[in-house]
């Protein structure tokens, strides 16, 4: 019980030093640019951000599942698929601005192998905390 507590522990806090980060790290950007060119680089983020989750399709969850399961050979064509539509996205994107097409394949890519090289003893963890009533 000391164990996945600790895990948790790690995880709430990298979350906490991240959103630390990032808020301070906009208040400096902030300082630097106007707020024309600073309301344009957050408005291409959060479209490259949205045109990455819906290009996802909610496959980095299934690639933790599918791995965890040793099925392999299924994760990997599901982080294909997922790296193909997200291609087509940035392909749209590309008519808007280079670079929220670059940012969005760049998250969903990101995202995807990070997510294919978890391991079964996070699943575990993950169990634990959202279902644990079937332990």
């Amino acid at each position: 019980m000391k164990g996945p507590i600790k895990n948790f522990s790690y995880i709430a806090s990298g979350k906490i030093i991240t959103r630390i980060l990032y808020a301070g790290f906009y208040l400096i950007i902030a300082t630097f640019l106007e707020p024309s060119i600073l309301g344009e680089i957050s408005y291409l983020m959060a479209l490259a951000g949205t045109a990455s989750v819906i290009s996802r399709f909610g496959f980095p969850l299934s690639v933790i599942v599918y791995r965890s399961k040793g099925k392999h050979d299924v994760a990997n064509q599901l982080n294909l698929f997922a790296l193909i539509s997200s291609g087509v996205a940035s392909l749209i994107l590309l008519t808007i601005d280079v670079y929220a097409a670059l940012l969005c394949f760049a998250l969903t890519s990101f995202l995807m192998n990070t997510n294919l090289d978890l391991n079964i003893n996070c699943i575990q963890l993950y169990h634990f905390f959202f279902f644990p009533n079937n332990q």
